[in-house]
C-alpha cells in the first residue's frame, strides 16, 4: 500500500491510497462485499487543482531534480566535514529528505543507526537550533522550495562549528 497526503494537494487536505491490484478490488463499488471508502477529503475540487497547479507549474521535472541534487550536495558536504574532522557522524538519505546521525560505518538497518548516546543528537539539535536552523529533533532534515545554497552553506558552517565545539562527543 502506499498513501499519500498534503504534498499532492499542493499543500491542501488531501489523501490518496493505493496498492496491489488484490488489494484495491477489495475497494471496488461494483462488487457485492466491498469495503466502502468514506473520506474528508474525497472529491475536494480546490485541493485537485492546487495539487494539479503545484506538480505540473510549481514542482517541475526540472525543480524537483534541482532539488534532489541540492540535498544530494548538502548531504556530501556534512559528511565530508565528519569526515575530515574524523568524528562519529553522519548524513544518511536521498535527495532533499535526510538524518543526521551519531553513529560512524556504514549505515544498511535501523540497527546501524542506534544512537549509542542519544543526548549528542539532541545537543546538535539545540545548537543548531540557536544558531536559526530548524529541523527536527532527532536529526531529520526536509529541504524546500525555499531554501536556498547560501542557506545550506551557512548550515553546513554552522555544523561544523558545533562539531568542533563538542567534537569530543562524537570521538
Amino acid at each position: 500500500m502506499t498513501t499519500l497526503g498534503k504534498y499532492l494537494g499542493g499543500g491542501c487536505s488531501f489523501g490518496a491510497f493505493g496498492g496491489r491490484n488484490d488489494i484495491m478490488c477489495l475497494f471496488d463499488p461494483t462488487s457485492p462485499k466491498f469495503l466502502s471508502h468514506a473520506g474528508t477529503f474525497n472529491n475536494n475540487v480546490l485541493t485537485m487543482a492546487a495539487g494539479c497547479a503545484a506538480l505540473s507549474q510549481v514542482f517541475t521535472e526540472e525543480i524537483a531534480d534541482d532539488l534532489y541534487a541540492r540535498g544530494e550536495a548538502l548531504k556530501a558536504e556534512l559528511n565530508g566535514i565528519t569526515r575530515e574532522m574524523g568524528k562519529s557522524l553522519q548524513a544518511t538519505g536521498t535527495g532533499s529528505i535526510m538524518c543526521i546521525h551519531s553513529v560512524g560505518g556504514h549505515v544498511r538497518t535501523p540497527a546501524d543507526v542506534a544512537d549509542p548516546l542519544p543526548d549528542c543528537g539532541k545537543l546538535l539539535y539545540l545548537e543548531l537550533f540557536m544558531l536559526g536552523f530548524a529541523f527536527a529533533q532527532r536529526g531529520y532534515i526536509s529541504l524546500n522550495l525555499a531554501v536556498t545554497d547560501n542557506d545550506m552553506s551557512e548550515f553546513a558552517r554552522a555544523f561544523a562549528d558545533v562539531i568542533d565545539i563538542h567534537g569530543e562527543l562524537w570521538e
